[in-house]
C-alpha cells in the first residue's frame, strides 16, 4: 500500500509543528528559566474562588469562621518559600503567594 505522504512531507510536517510549538511556548519557557514567577493577583480567578488575600489582617472572621489569628500563608504546610514574603503554593501553580496572606485552603498551626 502506497503512503500519501512522502518522507519530505512528514519531515517538513514535524519541523512546522515544532517552529509552531516553540514561538507558543516561548514566553513561558524565558519565565521558568529566568526563575521569574508573579504574585498571584487577589483578581485572578482561582484567587477568587479560595478567597486569597494577600494580607490575612484583612481577613473578616465573620465572613470566613476557618480564619484563625496568626494563619498566613508563611505557616501553612502548602506554602514554599521561594523569596523574602513570597513562596509557592500547590493552589496557585505558576505563580507567587504572599507570605503573610491567607485562603479558604489553609493547612497549619497560626503563629
Amino acid at each position: 500500500m502506497k503512503s500519501n505522504f512522502s518522507r519530505r512531507h512528514i519531515i517538513s510536517m514535524t519541523l512546522t509543528a515544532g517552529v509552531i510549538g516553540s514561538v507558543g511556548l516561548a514566553p513561558l519557557g524565558r519565565a521558568w528559566a529566568a526563575g521569574q514567577e508573579d504574585l498571584v493577583s487577589e483578581n485572578d480567578p482561582v484567587a477568587g474562588s479560595l478567597a486569597y488575600t494577600s494580607d490575612a489582617s484583612h481577613v473578616d472572621p465573620k465572613a470566613f469562621p476557618a480564619y484563625r489569628k496568626g494563619a498566613d500563608c508563611a505557616n501553612c504546610a502548602w506554602y514554599e518559600p521561594k523569596s523574602a514574603g513570597a513562596g509557592r503554593c500547590n493552589y496557585f501553580p505558576g505563580k507567587l503567594v504572599a507570605g503573610k496572606g491567607w485562603c479558604l485552603m489553609y493547612s497549619g498551626h497560626p503563629k
